[in-house]
């Protein structure tokens, strides 16, 4: 089966999006997970791909993918704290036809996404960090994340497992648990079963990885497996590897 890739702009953070479209090309993606803190350009030097664009800017993006054939996929990490940022937040993703928004905010605001993101046709997906990321959320928890999303049609998880290989956790245990809620997945492979884990491409680490491929097409998952490699400056060579072994398992 034909995989659905993308490349989580995190990936190569120093980079603007003007400036990581041509490493795309070069690596083999078309889709993007763009991050929260994506800049846009050298030309809007202080402007983050964010709502807070001008129309002008916006433009100017619009184009840029536009030319360059690159779809967004999910935005974020972002956060939302009121109803009015969260309506912010779906009325973005709706003018860049991205349909997922990755956030980790507070339960109390799932109430809001569940209203307002079927309105722009965008879900929510919740997404976790590890477990030294406690005083924020214990999002890196997949059952505690099963059990806060299930009440709501349009929210979901947009499971890190590297961050639950980091936290001594199963990949495959944890998208079991959340089967048929995962709208998007970070994926990893890490070198190790521990918090100062990093990153390696696909199936040189300890993640079993195509075990967990197998066991999300058994699932039925057909969401994006959106690579996000850390800790490597430019890793080009690395994320061409971890595109290949998606494409050839």
């Amino acid at each position: 089966m034909a995989r659905k890739v993308a490349v989580q702009t995190y990936t190569f953070s120093q980079l603007p999006l003007d400036e990581l479209i041509p490493v795309l090309k070069e690596v083999g993606a078309d889709c993007i997970g763009a991050s929260g803190g994506l800049k846009l350009s050298k030309k809007y030097p202080d402007v983050r791909f964010n709502p807070s664009m001008t129309d002008e800017q916006k433009a100017y993006a619009h184009k840029l993918l536009k030319d360059a054939k690159i779809k967004v996929v999910s935005y974020g990490v972002v956060g939302s704290k009121t109803r009015e940022d969260v309506e912010n937040l779906c009325k973005f993703a709706k003018e860049f036809d991205c349909p997922v928004i990755i956030t980790e905010d507070k339960p109390e605001q799932f109430k809001f996404w569940d209203e307002i993101a079927p309105q722009y046709g965008v879900k929510m997906a919740l997404h976790n960090h590890a477990y030294n990321n406690y005083k924020s959320n214990a999002y890196f928890y997949p059952r505690l994340v099963e059990m806060l999303i299930r009440p709501y049609k349009s929210v979901y998880a947009c499971a890190d497992n590297g961050h639950w290989i980091r936290s001594g956790l199963d990949t495959i245990e944890g998208h079991n648990i959340l089967k048929g809620k995962l709208q998007a997945i970070h994926f990893k492979d890490m070198n190790k079963a521990e918090l100062n884990a990093h990153c390696v491409p696909f199936g040189k680490g300890v993640a079993n990885m195509k075990e967990v491929l197998k066991n999300l097409d058994e699932q039925g998952y057909d969401g994006y497996f959106v690579i996000e490699y850390e800790g490597t400056r430019h890793p080009v060579k690395e994320v061409k590897q971890c595109i290949e072994f998606l494409q050839n398992n």
